[in-house]
């Protein structure tokens, strides 16, 4: 949870960074809602006096501890103090403040997000197959572990992101079908159609044609039967 503010505001314009902050924001909104408790000890803190002393400070009460977390937890060092730490999670916790940031938040993945349905790293790039399926993974992931239901203008930003992915794995298919005359003993697949297959598992309600699956399929089943082939990050994914 502590972690959770330094990813609040997007340090820059990207699509990664909006996507982050918008993932936090609804998080921490979650949070609230799922347990009340973790809103209501920033509220008591607050109210007596919301300062370092009144916080007993974990880091004190163990100088391994603090120098492991110095170490491994950037986030400890990006607050000057405990009480910099405790005023950004109140600010998580402010559903009036979050609403506003994963609106912007919203909005600009909005406008990152081409006509083709995929969403470009920078306003006015080519749209990114990866970053695409990034974020429409990182919806899913959302969706399973803060119970959010999107609204109507995110579900509709889904649902052209998947157009578009399902379009580029389609593209491989029958790109490789007309270049190679042994295409049905392929051994090999890209971690971006390892990655198309994980992502459009989280969203079997939304329709797939005939076409599109039959390439899910192909790929999937390349990557089964050769996984030993496979780099850790794609024999995870699979």
């Amino acid at each position: 949870i502590q972690a959770l503010p330094t990813m609040n505001n997007p340090s820059n314009e990207n699509a990664v960074n909006w996507f982050a902050s918008y993932y936090v924001n609804t998080l921490g909104s979650s949070i609230v809602r799922q347990y009340p408790k973790v809103a209501a000890m920033i509220q008591a803190w607050q109210k007596q006096g919301g300062d370092k002393q009144t916080l007993i400070s974990k880091l004190q009460k163990d100088e391994e501890l603090k120098a492991v977390l110095l170490e491994e937890t950037p986030w400890v060092l990006d607050a000057k103090d405990e009480t910099e730490q405790m005023q950004r999670l109140a600010l998580l916790f402010d559903l009036n403040n979050t609403k506003q940031l994963t609106d912007a938040a919203t909005n600009k993945l909005e406008e990152l997000q081409n006509s083709d349905g995929g969403w470009c790293w920078f306003k006015g790039l080519y749209p990114s197959r990866s970053i695409t399926q990034y974020i429409l993974h990182g919806y899913a992931k959302l969706q399973q572990v803060g119970q959010v239901q999107y609204p109507e203008k995110i579900k509709v930003m889904q649902m052209n992101a998947l157009k578009y992915i399902d379009k580029q794995i389609l593209n491989d298919f029958n790109n490789l079908k007309k270049n190679n005359k042994d295409w049905e003993k392929s051994t090999s697949v890209t971690t971006s159609q390892i990655e198309f297959a994980y992502v459009r598992s989280f969203y079997r309600d939304i329709p797939i044609n005939q076409e599109t699956r039959a390439a899910e399929r192909f790929y999937t089943n390349v990557a089964s039967k050769n996984w030993t082939k496979l780099g850790m990050y794609e024999r995870a994914i699979l």
